[in-house]
């Protein structure tokens, strides 16, 4: 029996209706084996997964004393790795693994990267597969042409074992680093008053890093003024800008005005160059999952989750494309596509504007082999959703994906830019004179009247571009008038979701070589795993949105960066690791398990490093000043009452002080405890005791002070 193992619902109905028009006889099973398509006549399969199938099995799965967390347990290191199915995926995991071991050949049909060499790879490894022939089909596109290509270039699956060990290895270093460093910091943290949990991880650790950093960049910022001199041309009878040039921005007035003044001495500016050419503008790339996100994000404050949630949902109604890609260019054989997604495109009014027909003669760019990944670009589909019952972001982020697609066959952006050159003296001023012939494309945008905000781009204060006809001649003079004008020093910006995820895919290394590495990885995360990264930080309140999307970190959060080893505050750490996994994976057949451990164990020792050098006792949680004795902070504490109910209470951590104090969560509350002075001395405060009668209430002051009350006389 022939099976065909591939990792998504998808590929396996492409392939299935590949098969069938070209003389298999494929037909969808609904009895037991609902889970895959069949070829009754041949016994041969195709059945996919769902994503990874198996995830490495919790510490408890190992030794149930691992459920609690303790210092003394770590570092914890499997001998062996258990990989256990997903819960909610057991039917279709039994299914493969019965298929597995009927067939007879198996074609691994994984996406062509790490990831999909793994997904499949971690199957196999379940099943007895000795004296089964398994091969490997690499699908970069579900057209009928590539489907054909890649099934008559079928590869051993021993090829790629590099990839295998690579994704397996990787998977292995986040589950240990994960695993031991945030148990330990969330064990010393909650030592020293803390209350949160605090996952620790290569790409985790960086991104918060980024947040942090940038909110105290933002908060320590203090703005400067400065000043520069503008100038402008008496030009028939009115004034046009022109731009000074190597004019450097004054800290101080003075210094700006005397830079004006010898500007002013220099007298008339004169003609001595004028450069006229045409430009053209394409659009040269579409949307990946990441691009998507940030722009849907800063158009319309959708966030990157929404948004992957958005394409996902109009994917599964066959109305767009695979989301979860990486890659902004398309397979060249599916341009022959383009004229009827086009018209279904046109008849359905959405962008208000016809798109035009396709040239055969004149590809655009975007239609590129050698720039196509695993996936390709975010692109519509023939089928045209009823826009009429889209929910709002949904037409919103359709409406974005649509328009990207339409407008790579269009006419480019073209426009004529005049570049005027004045001597002055021995100095040099530009005037720039920019008439747009077409708008091309951008008449989608100039219909729309909508244009995405560069939201890091500081506010320029050099001369403008200008339009319309102007008659310079090389020769000629002109009167100039300068004037000073000033300026302020902005503040770094917080991110905002979407800003975030664009300076993932942009992260820098102060090392050249590990920044290569980084690029070729696509910065921290992967399209599919950064919106759940930044998810995760939401959900646990380690990271807070304000009232404009802009994230701000919590005080604990702050501590754990401050308190995190510099390697792994960084993309470095990353980045030294895939430069190792990509060794691995270029050796293909030649790969080693051994050498594939050597990563894991340099990861253990990394991690015993981490824990060696931590100082735990200078982490202590600050946030909340004790108030009677002013040197001690408030730790929460908790009890079970008689009715097993939890009860909070504030306690000083230090020993000198007896301060105690009712009251909820900190994680709750998000609030300074409330305190209740003593009713009598007016100088200490109630504290909650515990005596052979039972809890009480006791001034702080005692023996000066030795007022008691009930606890059902306290006011909490």
């Amino acid at each position: 029996m022939l099976l065909y193992i591939v990792e998504k619902p998808s590929v396996a109905k492409a392939l299935a209706l590949f098969f069938n028009a070209n003389g298999a006889n494929y037909k969808i099973s609904r009895d037991e084996k609902s889970g895959c398509w069949v070829d009754k006549k041949a016994g041969s399969s195709i059945v996919w997964c769902i994503g990874h199938m198996v995830t490495n099995a919790e510490p408890e799965e190992y030794d149930p004393k691992y459920k609690r967390w303790t210092l003394e347990d770590l570092p914890i290191v499997p001998d062996e790795f258990k990989k256990i199915p997903f819960a909610n995926r057991k039917a279709q995991f039994n299914l493969i693994l019965k298929l597995i071991a009927e067939a007879t050949t198996i074609v691994h049909g994984g996406d062509p990267d790490r990831e999909g060499q793994i997904i499949v790879d971690e199957l196999l490894e379940l099943v007895d597969t000795s004296g089964k022939e398994v091969k490997r089909i690499l699908l970069n596109a579900l057209d009928d042409a590539s489907i054909e290509k890649a099934i008559t270039s079928l590869q051993s699956n021993l090829d790629f074992r590099g990839l295998s060990y690579a994704g397996d290895v990787a998977r292995q270093v986040d589950w240990l680093i994960g695993m031991n460093l945030s148990r330990f910091f969330t064990k010393v943290f909650q030592n020293g008053g803390y209350t949160e949990t605090f996952p620790v991880g290569r790409v985790k650790s960086p991104v918060l890093t980024m947040i942090v950093e940038r909110y105290l960049e933002n908060q320590n910022f203090k703005p400067k003024k400065f000043f520069y001199p503008i100038a402008n041309i008496t030009y028939d009878g009115g004034l046009l800008p022109i731009q000074l040039k190597d004019v450097p921005k004054s800290d101080t007035e003075d210094e700006a005005d005397q830079i004006m003044r010898e500007w002013v001495a220099l007298g008339a500016a004169k003609v001595t160059s004028i450069d006229l050419k045409e430009h053209k503008e394409q659009v040269k790339e579409l949307y990946s999952l990441d691009f998507l996100e940030v722009e849907a994000n800063q158009k319309y404050g959708i966030s990157p989750s929404k948004t992957l949630e958005v394409v996902q949902k109009l994917y599964e109604q066959k109305y767009l494309t695979y989301p979860r890609s990486d890659c902004r260019f398309l397979p060249e054989s599916q341009f022959k596509d383009a004229n009827e997604i086009i018209a279904a495109i046109n008849a359905s009014g959405l962008l208000k504007i016809n798109i035009p027909v396709p040239d055969p003669t004149n590809m655009p760019y975007v239609y590129n082999d050698t720039k196509v990944t695993a996936h390709h670009a975010i692109v519509p589909t023939r089928e045209i959703p009823n826009l009429d019952e889209l929910k709002k972001d949904e037409l919103q982020i359709y409406t974005l994906i649509v328009e990207k697609f339409a407008s790579i066959f269009f006419k480019p952006f073209t426009y004529n830019k005049e570049t005027i050159t004045f001597a002055i003296g021995d100095k040099e001023a530009t005037i720039s004179i920019k008439n747009v012939i077409d708008y091309g494309w951008k008449s989608l945008q100039e219909l729309r009247k909508e244009t995405v905000e560069n939201v890091d781009e500081q506010e320029k204060v050099e001369g403008e571009e200008v339009s319309g006809t102007f008659n310079f001649a090389e020769g000629d003079t002109y009167e100039v008038s300068y004037a000073l004008k000033d300026g302020t020093t902005k503040a770094p910006k917080l991110f905002t979701e979407g800003t975030l995820i664009r300076a993932m895919t942009n992260i820098k290394s102060e090392n050249k070589e590990l920044n290569a590495i980084i690029k070729t990885v696509d910065g921290l995360g992967t399209p599919a795993t950064r919106h759940e990264i930044i998810d995760d930080l939401l959900k646990r309140g380690h990271v807070v949105l304000d009232k404009k999307n802009q994230m701000i970190p919590s005080h604990s959060s702050m501590e754990l960066v401050k308190h995190l080893p510099e390697k792994l505050k960084r993309a470095d750490f990353t980045a030294e690791m895939e430069l190792k996994l990509n060794a691995i994976s270029k050796n293909g057949r030649n790969a080693t398990f051994e050498d594939s451990q050597e990563i894991a164990l340099d990861s253990i020792q990394y991690i015993i490093d981490v824990m060696d050098s931590t100082d735990t006792k200078a982490i202590v949680n600050t946030e909340h000043p004790c108030p009677a004795c002013g040197s001690g902070y408030l730790f929460e504490k908790s009890y079970k009452d008689d009715e097993g109910k939890k009860v909070y209470y504030y306690k000083c951590n230090n020993s000198d002080c007896e301060f105690s104090q009712k009251g909820k969560s900190f994680a709750s509350r998000k609030a300074k405890p409330v305190t209740k002075k003593c009713p009598r001395c007016d100088a200490g405060f109630m504290v909650e005791k515990h005596g052979k009668f039972g809890t009480f209430w006791g001034c702080s002051n005692y023996p000066e002070c030795n007022h008691i009350m009930k606890e059902k006389d306290m006011e909490l």
